[in-house]
């Protein structure tokens, strides 16, 4: 397009309510914005959502890759190719659009080997040949996993371990509790626990962690990714009959992590556990871990749920194609959506470029997939990680 585009980009709805992610079954609203400098011509406007899942690696010089399509689908908000051109007048222009999301969608994932990614993008047409100009929005997908009552209850994990230096020999023992392992994005874990030391070892460092393993699939082979994703470090020396107390120390679930398993994606699995350890001085450790589910609380979004709600939903979609349908029909009246389709996927080196970044946050989350009223939110006992008499 000529230099009368001054600014083309689409906006979403929750970018501007600050909720920011959506979850499968809820309307993708949102509108292209576009800001001409002087008149110009216009032939099409034409957006495209698309969700896939993507995995690679090498094995012994061998790469393994595979993928899927979650959503794939396309939408003429504006076709005047058999007709004379529209003409805009400088100045800004908004053309809203909704998309009633697929319930069988994978949560967003962006990991070692692979990741999940969900885009938009929008393409407009002028008059002339070449004139066109193309945009993209990522934006992230959160799958609703309640936690089950099971999951809300403390648990307990203990280890004792003999530990010799010389002659001397001795029993180095921990006790660890969390509150609860079933959590929630921007949650604490809330750990208590009891370290004794009656063995010649020094005991170097405390460290409790939150572990995400991933595992990827292709071509009938797996692999797997064990990363760290948050952790809680106490650097405190302990000699022979010295203790350490650890009382409502809190261990960050980030914000942006997915829910467990992530479910309706073949190509990636995902499982978090808890970690608690003691380094020691001869480069040895003692450690401890407990699985943890990491589960989403749907509220309050707009999620079609009874039979009229759903046909409004079926109507709002009807007039976006599906690709592969496209494809199946091979009918000459999709030719010039092809063309289009055709001629964004040139300009664009792919559909999963610039996913939606997975980061932390300073800011409250308020989002209402995140539970904000949790019990463990009220609990503002002080954390305690001091000495203990043995």
């Amino acid at each position: 397009m000529d230099m009368s585009v001054k600014h083309f980009t689409i906006n979403l709805e929750h970018d501007i309510d600050e909720h920011y992610q959506y979850q499968p079954g809820e309307i993708l609203r949102g509108s292209i914005q576009l800001s001409l400098s002087s008149p110009t011509l216009l032939r099409t406007i034409m957006i495209s959502v698309l969700g896939e899942g993507r995995v690679c690696w090498e094995d012994n010089q061998q790469q393994n890759q595979a993928s899927e399509i979650y959503m794939d689908a396309s939408k003429l908000i504006m076709d005047m190719k058999n007709t004379e051109p529209l003409s805009l007048n400088a100045g800004p222009h908004n053309f809203p659009f909704d998309y009633q999301l697929p319930n069988n969608l994978p949560s967003s994932f962006i990991g070692k080997y692979g990741n999940v990614t969900y885009v938009l993008k929008a393409i407009i047409s002028g008059d002339r040949v070449g004139e066109t100009n193309i945009t993209s929005e990522p934006f992230l997908i959160v799958r609703p996993l309640p936690l089950s009552a099971a999951l809300l209850k403390p648990t307990n994990i203990t280890h004792h371990k003999k530990a010799w230096k010389g002659c001397t020999f001795g029993k180095i023992s921990m006790d660890v509790t969390i509150k609860k392992t079933g959590l929630v994005p921007g949650e604490d874990i809330l750990i208590d626990a009891d370290i004794t030391n009656r063995s010649p070892k020094v005991i170097y460092a405390i460290q409790a962690s939150l572990l995400m393993n991933s595992t990827y699939h292709a071509q009938k082979k797996s692999i797997s990714f064990l990363q760290m994703v948050n952790k809680r470090r106490d650097n405190y020396e302990m000699g022979y009959c010295e203790g350490r107390k650890w009382r409502n120390v809190r261990l960050a679930v980030p914000p942006y992590i997915p829910e467990s398993n992530l479910d309706y994606c073949d190509l990636i699995e995902v499982e978090y556990s808890f970690q608690f350890k003691l380094e020691l001085a001869d480069n040895t450790e003692m450690r401890v871990d407990t699985p943890i589910t990491i589960g989403m609380k749907p509220q309050g979004l707009e999620v079609p749920e009874n039979a009229q709600e759903r046909e409004k939903a079926q109507l709002r979609n009807a007039r976006w194609m599906r690709n592969t349908d496209r494809n199946a029909l091979g009918s000459d009246d999709f030719s010039h959506e092809d063309e289009i389709l055709s001629e964004l996927n040139h300009k664009t080196n792919s559909w999963h470029v610039g996913g939606a970044e997975i980061t932390q946050v300073e800011r409250k989350m308020v989002n209402p997939l995140f539970d904000q009223n949790d019990d463990s939110e009220q609990n503002k006992d002080e954390e305690i990680m001091e000495v203990s008499r043995l």
